[in-house]
Order: structure tokens, then C-alpha cells, then sequence
């Protein structure tokens, strides 16, 4: 079925079913997801006899209900106090609403499945008061003083327990809760888990609006996908046009949908405990499903092989990487590193073997879960059992199985600034490890406990091995020229209420000096060190144009260049959901290998692009005068449309034809119009923005971050300068060594900025 936006669709089941004015956005929204479900081939499956039963019984209530229903589906409390509910817009009646619902099983009464806690939490100040009176407790503190002290009494036993008298406190306590909560409703699980999946199965592959801000309930979460459907359909955000094109199967049963969105809620759980820094019980509600967890790892058909590379991140395998890596951070931070580097083994080695055969990583989950995270997952494996557990040679050993899995190229599965990193942690270990003697020559009873002995079957030094396959991660390095500046300040970034530090920058305007007074006028500013340089290299190194955008400026021009191969006709499955700012497989290998021959078709047109202006153009020496009779003759600008070179052409046509849509690195508001992209395109060259759009094409996921943070351009004299800032006790990372190495490959003007603070009284009184 092919679609441009999901507006097409919703107006079209507008046509087939009006739907009343007066209904809100998330009834039509939630609707239109069950619909689009229920008509896709590749979901049919996921639903069973009773799945569809909740459908049927939902649109067949009345819209008070479903008003009602879908505002408590998207608030994340557990459960809601009829006395206190608000419904937006007032349904006509909500105690009907309410008793309709509960008898078509979507809400419940039934507050047994809450504790006590949970049912005091939800009292007012004044009914807790009523409640600590009903103890005879002090009616002191606050509001949470008082409940800690109702559930502590609760806890106790009753002197007149001694006397033979049998008194529940804890049965009491919930007792007169309850009765102070009043007629209560909460979701019914089961209808709402049917629902939850379907909007999680609806917007699997969409745009994510980023990292979570505030805990929510995961229905609370899902649901936001009924507001960005809204933003779609008036306009407000709107998506390149693509055809969706869904071949495969995420998920061959409902069984596996259900596997899924298990992992999927206990993730966007633990994602709201360490929002709130809440590590412990996030290490406990991680342990209460880690046999779950750690069994979809070392099930081989969880990880879907049989789909795309890039479909293979929706699948449970994928999932289960990442709650694991999850659950090792939460361990790193409670300081028990054991237990981290036992779930990192977990990862490192899925597979039980026996004992007679040498445990191997597995090749398809470190590539599956990515450079990032797997580069993530090794340096977290030296720093847990190499560092902090003192296991060296251990820790090596599996260092080098991981570095040796194929006999061509040294961990192929990590990329770019990922192999740096690694190479520098692994050569700390081998210098800690040299530090402490040759491996061969440590007599066994010296040797500490952590540590056992080298494989006996190694015939050369294991450290020399090991530093070998080291060395060949990384070829030595280009370094950038550097500059050296200073920079005033006048006080603290703790003074200023600032993250981080800001510059003093001063400038004068000749033209504005007061009469009588010889001193130019000037205007201080307080800036951060970035636009320190920016404005430093402007005022002093001839630039007329620059900007702060650090890689938005190469991204921008790989959007806007490759628009048409991105979203025109791709392979099958590239494009499952409505709402994407780029093809799936962009993120993997597969982008340039299906569109290898239009890729490199495109580059050669970057790389050989030749600038034409209208002066090489031939024009009449006096042209004549138009007539009010005669056609009127074409303008300049017209002319240099007419005879605008390939690149021009086709960054004008794409500025102007999808200006403002979303589309993945783009960034619209960096320039104000095509013809400063333009600028900037022949001031950098084609040849160095061919190359850099080589490694985005070839490989976006690990080379889009990481160019420098300033990007200075002069379109009188068709030049650039690229330079990375950094400020006192600031130093390169390890993906900008490797941009800068490849900019300077490439022949790009690139420097690296050192800025020094100096205090503005020290630099006054110099002066």
C-alpha cells in the first residue's frame, strides 16, 4: 500500500466514517490505530479471538465512555477516586460512563492489588490527619512524616495482643483507607494490555521524541503516539513523503509480541528508576526478571536472523541487550562490580557450551547491538574485572578473544572513534600488567588470587599477542595545528548559576562614538567558549560567515544532497511506520549496499561539481528594452536557475520543495535560505563534502557525531576553516581524534583551539 502521510489515511477513513466535531483528539487517534491494525496483513496474527473482543467492545461503547476510558488510559496512577476525577472535555455522564465501563470489564473497583502505601498516598492532607487521629498520633510534620508513621504503627503488634485480643492495625489502617478514598476505578489489566500493544506495535519504528523527562506509567508513555498523530494531521510537524512497504514479520506470533513488549515495559521501568536515581529498586525489579531476561539472550531464534539487519533491532534478543547493559549500570553505581561483570560475561558469552570446548563470543550479538554499544560493553568489562576486580590476566583473556574473532580485521563490529577508545583502555590494562613483571616469569605462589594462570597452549608471549592485535585497531593518527588563545572572565560558572563557564567578549563600534569623547562606544557580553572563538576567528581571521553546530553542518548537507535516494523507492521494510525521518536501514550496512550503484553515482556528481555564475554565461552587449507588446525577458536570477550547476540545482530544488520537514540530521534553521548552503558548499569543496558524505553513506550510525564545533566560511575568497574548540581541562575525544584524522585526510583546514581563562583584572591591569 503506498502513502505519503498518515493525513492521507485518516482523511480517507474520514470519508468512509464521519466522526462527530465534538470528538477529541486521542478517541480519533486511538480509532484509527486499531483500524490501520486491523487492515495490515503483517498484524493480523498478533491478535486472538479475545484481543478482538476488547476491540469490538470499545468502539461499541459511548463516546462518554471512550472519552472517559482513554483519559485514565493516558494518566499514569494506578488508580482513580471517582470523587476526584476531571474529565477534559466533561463527558455528559460520568457515574453512567464509569458504571458502562466497569461492566464491559475496561475499569475495576477492585483496589486489591494495591498496597497500603499506594492507598494513603492517594488521601488528602486533611483525611490523613483523620487517619493519624484514629491512631492517636500526633498530628505533626508533614504530610509524608504522617504516612511513614501510619504505616510503621500499622506494622506493630497491639499491646492488647498480649491480653489475648486479636487486633489487625494493618487490616485497620487499610480498612479506614479505603473508606476515605471512596468509590475508586483502576484499568482493568487485560483490555489494557491489548491496547498498550497495539500502540506500541503501530509505532515501533517511528520518530522518538527523546530520553525520558518524568516518570510515566508505560501506558502513560505509549500514549503520547495519539498526540503526534494529531501534530501530523493539522500540520504541525510534517514527515518526508515515502511509501510504507511492510514485507516482513517482527513478530511471528502473538506469543512473541507478548515476549517483547515484556522486555519493552521492564526497560521503560527501569528507565524511570534511574530517572529518579532510585538504583536499588531498579536492581530489584531487574532481578525479579533476570532468569526471563537472561533466557530470550540465550535463545537463538529470539535474535530473528531470518529478518534484515535493520529489522533485527525490533527484535527480543536486541531488547534484552539493552536491559542487560541497563542493569549493569545500575550495578556499577551501587559499587557491586561482581555482579556487573557476570551480566557482562552474559552478554559476551549467551551461549552455554560445554566444558570441553573453549566458551567464544558471539559475532551476531555484538554486531547486532551496535559499535556504541558494544565498545560500551568492553571498556565497562576492563574497568569492572581488569580495574576495580584486579583480574589483569583474566581480563585480558577475554580481551583477546574478543579482538581475535576473525582472523582479517581486529573487532570488525566496532567503528570509528569506538576502536580508539577501546585500543587506549586495552593498552592501560597491558602497561598495568607490565608493570607488574613478565606474565611467564610470576612464580605461581606470588601470583594474587584473582589471577590464574596463561593458557599453557600459547607459544609467544600472550601480552605481545594481545598488543599486536591492539596496535592494528587504530593506525597512527593526523593531528590538527594548534591555536592557542585566552580568554577573559570575570567570575565563576557556580557565580553565574551556569553549567559551564562563560567568556567575557567586548566589542566596539567605531561609528557610534559619543561627541567629544575619542573612545569608541562598546557592549560587553558574557559567552560560552565556543562563540568566544567564533566571534574571535570572525573579527580576526577575515571569515564573514560561521557557526556553532559542531556536526549539524555536514549532516544538513548529506539531508539535503541524498533527500531523493533516502525517501524515494527503497527495498522493502526501509519504511514501517508513519511518523520516520529516514529509511531504517540507514543505521546499518545495507544503506549503501542495496543503493550502492545511485550512491556512488551521486558522490561523483558532488566530487565533480564545477560552479557556473552568470558571468561565464554570454549576454548581448545592450540588450534591448522590453516592450509592453513584446514577452518580457528573462531576469538574471532566472538565468542562474536555467544554467545552475547539478549541486546547486538540486540543493535549491530540495530546500525548496521539503523546507521544514523532518528529516533525520537536517537542520533547517542553520541557514536562512538555499543559497547560504550553497556558499558554504563551495567554500568547503566538493571533494571534501563528497568524502565526508562517503562515510555517512556508507556508514551514518557510527560516523555522524564527533566533527568539530566550529565551522567558519568566507564566500569572497571561497574558503573554510573547521576548528575544534576546547576549553581549560577540556581534551578530544576519541571519535573527534578520528574526525579530525579523517578531515585532514580528506584536505579540510582544520585547527584545534586551546582557550586558557584569564581573570579580567589581570588582563586590564596588563593592558
Amino acid at each position: 500500500v503506498l502513502t505519503s502521510l498518515v493525513v492521507c489515511h485518516m482523511n480517507e477513513q474520514e470519508n468512509e466514517t464521519p466522526t462527530p466535531a465534538t470528538q477529541p483528539y486521542f478517541v480519533e487517534s486511538f480509532t484509527f490505530i486499531l483500524e490501520h491494525l486491523r487492515q495490515e496483513k503483517t498484524f493480523k496474527h498478533l491478535f486472538n479471538d479475545t484481543d478482538e473482543a476488547f476491540i469490538s467492545s470499545f468502539k461499541n461503547l459511548t463516546e462518554d465512555s471512550q472519552k472517559v476510558y482513554l483519559t485514565l488510559f493516558r494518566r499514569s496512577r494506578g488508580f482513580f477516586r471517582q470523587s476526584k476525577l476531571r474529565i477534559d472535555p466533561t463527558p455528559g455522564d460520568l457515574p453512567a460512563a464509569l458504571i458502562e465501563l466497569s461492566n464491559q470489564g475496561f475499569l475495576s473497583s477492585d483496589l486489591s492489588a494495591f498496597s497500603d502505601d499506594q492507598l494513603i498516598n492517594m488521601l488528602e492532607r486533611k483525611e490523613v490527619n483523620d487517619l493519624a487521629a484514629a491512631f492517636k498520633l500526633p498530628l505533626k510534620g508533614s504530610k509524608n512524616d504522617l504516612i511513614c508513621s501510619l504505616l510503621k504503627i500499622s506494622r506493630e503488634k497491639s499491646i492488647l495482643s498480649f491480653f489475648g485480643t486479636k487486633e489487625n492495625r494493618a487490616s485497620r489502617l487499610r480498612q479506614l483507607s479505603l473508606k476515605a478514598l471512596g468509590t475508586c476505578y483502576c484499568l482493568q489489566e487485560p483490555p489494557a494490555a491489548v491496547f498498550t500493544r497495539s500502540i506500541l506495535l503501530f509505532s515501533i519504528a517511528s520518530d522518538q521524541s527523546g530520553p525520558l523527562t518524568q516518570p510515566l506509567s508505560i501506558t502513560a508513555h505509549l500514549a503520547g503516539e495519539l498526540y503526534n498523530l494529531l501534530q501530523l494531521r493539522r500540520g504541525d510537524v510534517v514527515y518526508p513523503a515515502y511509501a510504507l512497504s511492510r514485507k516482513s514479520q517482527l513478530f511471528r506470533s502473538r506469543v512473541e509480541l507478548i515476549k517483547f513488549f515484556e522486555l519493552y515495559a521492564l526497560r521503560h521501568e527501569l528507565d524511570c528508576l534511574i530517572l529518579i536515581s532510585n538504583y536499588e529498586l531498579a536492581l530489584e525489579r531487574f532481578d525479579a526478571k533476570k532468569k526471563f531476561v537472561l533466557s530470550v539472550l540465550t535463545d537463538p531464534s529470539a535474535s530473528r536472523s531470518d529478518l534484515p539487519a535493520f529489522l533485527q533491532r525490533f527484535s527480543a534478543a536486541y531488547l534484552a541487550c539493552g536491559v542487560v547493559r541497563m542493569a549493569i549500570g545500575i550495578c556499577e553505581r551501587l559499587r557491586q562490580y561482581a555482579r556487573a561483570v557476570s551480566l557482562i560475561r552474559a552478554l559476551l558469552y549467551p551461549v552455554p557450551t560445554s566444558k570441553a570446548h573453549k566458551p567464544a563470543p558471539s559475532v551476531e550479538l555484538l554486531t547486532l547491538m551496535g559499535s556504541r554499544s558494544a565498545c560500551k560493553l568492553l571498556l565497562r568489562f576492563i574497568l569492572d574485572e581488569g580495574v576495580h576486580g584486579g583480574k589483569h590476566l583474566e581480563c585480558l583473556t577475554v580481551v583477546r578473544s574478543l579482538l581475535s574473532i576473525t582472523s582479517d580485521t581486529p573487532a570488525p563490529y566496532l567503528r570509528a572513534g569506538c576502536r580508539l577508545e577501546v585500543k587506549r583502555q586495552v593498552g592501560r590494562l597491558l602497561e598495568a600488567v607490565a608493570r607488574r613483571g613478565p606474565v611467564t616469569t610470576i612464580p605461581k605462589s606470588r601470583k594474587r588470587k584473582a589471577d590464574k594462570e596463561w593458557p599453557a597452549e600459547s607459544t609467544q608471549n600472550p601480552l605481545t599477542m594481545i598488543h599486536h592485535l591492539n596496535e592494528a585497531l587504530v593506525p597512527s593518527l593526523k593531528e590538527a595545528q594548534t591555536v592557542r588563545l585566552t580568554a577573559p572572565t570575570n567570575a565563576s560558572s557556580a557565580d553565574l548559576g551556569t553549567h559551564r563557564p562563560h567568556y567575557l567578549w567586548t566589542e566596539y563600534d567605531n561609528g557610534a562614538t559619543a561627541d567629544g569623547d575619542p573612545e569608541p562606544a562598546c557592549s560587553s557580553l558574557l559567552i560560552t567558549v565556543e562563540d568566544w572563538v567564533l566571534r574571535h576567528f570572525i573579527q580576526n581571521e577575515g571569515f564573514e560567515k560561521g557557526l556553532h553546530s559542531e556536526s549539524r553542518v555536514f549532516t544538513t548537507l548529506f539531508g539535503l544532497l541524498f533527500y531523493d535516494l533516502l525517501f524515494a523507492k527503497s527495498p522493502d521494510d526501509v519504511f514501517f511506520s508513519m511518523r520516520q525521518t529516514a529509511p531504517l536501514d540507514l543505521f546499518t550496512d545495507d544503506f549503501y549496499a542495496t543503493r550502492q550503484s545511485a550512491v556512488e553515482t551521486r558522490l561523483e556528481l558532488i566530487a565533480k561539481a564545477e560552479r557556473m555564475t552568470t558571468a561565464q554565461l554570454i549576454f548581448p552587449s545592450s540588450p534591448p528594452p522590453p516592450s509592453p507588446s513584446s514577452p518580457q525577458l528573462m531576469g538574471e536570477s532566472d538565468l542562474e536557475a536555467l544554467f545552475m550547476d547539478p549541486v546547486s540545482h538540486l540543493i535549491t530544488s530540495v530546500w525548496t520543495e521539503h523546507h521544514g520537514e523532518r528529516c533525520i540530521g537536517v537542520s533547517w534553521d542553520l541557514f536562512s535560505n538555499a543559497n547560504e548552503v550553497m556558499e558554504l558548499f563551495w567554500c568547503l569543496g566538493p571533494q571534501l563534502v563528497a568524502s565526508c558524505c562517503r562515510l555517512l553513506s556508507t556508514d551514518y550510525r557510527n560516523w555522524h557525531s564527533g566533527m568539530p564545533d566550529l565551522c567558519l566560511w568566507s564566500p569572497s575568497r571561497l574558503k573554510a576553516k573547521l576548528v575544534e574548540v576546547k576549553g581549560p581541562g577540556d581534551s578530544l575525544s576519541c571519535q573527534q581524534m578520528v574526525w579530525i584524522d579523517k578531515l585532514l585526510s580528506f584536505g579540510a583546514d582544520v585547527v584545534l583551539c586551546a582557550v586558557s581563562a584569564i581573570s579580567r583584572n589581570f588582563l586590564n591591569s596588563k593592558q
